[in-house]
């Protein structure tokens, strides 16, 4: 099965322009675990806080 991907490839390349600031990447990180914005696990928190 052939895919078209070229929508998500303009997309990936958009998002490669784009950069975050500390405070802004800190922030999306709390968010989704410490506010819940995000369904994931709340024990994976520490790890990702230690591999940022």
């Amino acid at each position: 099965m052939q895919r078209n991907f070229a929508p998500m490839q303009k997309q990936v390349e958009s998002w490669r322009g784009l950069e975050l600031s500390n405070v802004a990447a800190k922030m999306i990180v709390y968010e989704a675990f410490i506010e819940s914005e995000l369904e994931v696990p709340k024990h994976l928190a520490r790890r990702v806080h230690d591999l940022y």
